[in-house]
């Protein structure tokens, strides 16, 4: 009986050892985060006006993509950032939706003051693709380029840029710019000089300015493709973002822009978070956040609920 029990029990003790894990030798997990797509109802400027902007947790720890490129900062680099939306440095769409000179220098020197970056198109680009992290304090700075007005740009946009050594992305309608500049309309000469300069990237605020959300895929791949073609020709350089008309992303339009060689498209109010993150999963639905005010509340932003210009960034990036 004991001989039995004995033989058990060395064979128990053979089978155990050769299935244990070798707890000495590394063991590799592999795991993919889904997260669903979150398409909003896109809300104009003045509507957005009156809703305020939701903060969404910081990501954990150890969830950055792999082969992430990080930029060299003593500061920790980002996972979330802020992609602001200006128009002119004067500028008005009714009750809590305008900008004055002396806000939007405001706006820079405090940014400036506490050590923002500014992205190019092409950091952006690599940003949403999850393959760049800038640091922390990092922001986007975009300006949707109507056809007029353009001497604002040269005369206070442009220079302030230059003041404070920062970066914009300039959306331009590529119908309405001018071969040659006089003074007053948008011009590629003067586009391209600034990028060439290293003070914007210039992207595609579509031909037309139709809403995309009445167009069909077919008109939509056309107005968009005719634009970027024309930019690129006249800048020399790829256009890498598209800002949609009127801020309204259409679903039907991701996979177009995305064919056309766009890397990502900005709208408005988009989503619930107005945050981009590192890798994020919609490119093509990019959320801005709007830095206008009212006369009779300013220095609070219209569309945060009662925050500043400085509450609202500091919010956007944690």
């Amino acid at each position: 009986m004991f001989r039995k029990l004995f033989l058990l029990s060395l064979l128990l003790t053979t089978l155990v050892s050769a299935v244990a894990v070798d707890e000495t030798q590394p063991v590799e997990l592999t795991m993919k985060a889904m997260r669903p797509r979150r398409i909003a109802t896109p809300v104009s400027l003045v509507e957005a006006a009156t809703q305020t902007v939701a903060f969404a947790p910081a990501m954990p720890v150890g969830s950055e993509p792999p082969n992430v490129v990080f930029a060299a900062s003593p500061e920790p680099t980002a996972i979330r950032l802020p992609i602001i939306e200006y128009h002119y440095s004067y500028f008005s769409m009714g009750k809590g939706v305008s900008m004055k000179p002396e806000w939007f220098d405001d706006q820079l020197r405090w940014l400036s003051e506490n050590n923002f970056t500014t992205l190019t198109a092409e950091q952006l680009a690599t940003f949403v693709e999850g393959t760049f992290a800038p640091p922390q304090r990092s922001v986007v700075l975009t300006f949707d380029v109507g056809g007029s007005k353009f001497d604002d740009y040269e005369n206070v946009i442009i220079p302030a840029l230059r003041q404070y050594g920062f970066h914009a992305i300039f959306f331009v309608l590529a119908s309405r710019t001018l071969d040659e500049c006089d003074g007053e309309n948008a011009c590629w000469p003067r586009l391209a000089e600034w990028q060439k300069e290293g003070v914007i990237s210039v992207g595609s605020h579509s031909w037309s300015h139709i809403d995309y959300t009445t167009m069909s895929p077919e008109q939509i791949a056309m107005d968009a493709g005719r634009s970027k073609k024309l930019i690129e020709k006249k800048i020399g350089q790829p256009a890498l973002g598209i800002c949609y008309p009127f801020d309204s992303p259409n679903p039907a339009a991701f996979s177009i822009l995305e064919t056309l060689g766009y890397k990502f498209a900005v709208g408005g109010h988009t989503r619930h978070d107005r945050s981009v993150a590192l890798g994020d999963p919609e490119p093509y639905n990019l959320p801005r956040y709007y830095p206008y005010s009212g006369d009779d509340f300013y220095p609070i932003i219209g569309v945060t609920g009662g925050l500043t210009f400085e509450e609202m960034v500091l919010g956007a990036i944690k």
